[in-house]
């Protein structure tokens, strides 16, 4: 038992260690520097996930018309499809 808190307490004076040593390097980062990578990241992040977002937007906006749209066109053949469906 006392094997398994001793690797605890290095594994957590290890993390403090690391968090220390990347404060560290993040204060030595010039703020314009930081902020033209901030930048460059964001752009990056928002080409890959804006797309993607707009997509899936269109997606479901085809999804949700074709349901009504069938609703719709459903209810004049009184095929009662909607009833056998649970819709």
């Amino acid at each position: 038992m006392s094997t398994g808190s001793k690797e605890y307490l290095s594994y957590e004076e290890d993390v403090k260690e690391e968090r220390l040593r990347v404060e560290n390097k993040v204060s030595e980062v010039a703020p314009t520097t930081a902020r033209k990578a901030e930048r460059r990241l964001k752009l990056k992040m928002d080409l890959r996930i804006i797309p993607a977002g707009c997509i899936m937007y269109l997606l479901c906006f085809l999804d949700r018309a074709n349901i009504g749209n069938a609703r719709v066109l459903n209810h004049d053949s009184g095929d009662a499809l909607t009833d056998s469906l649970h819709l």
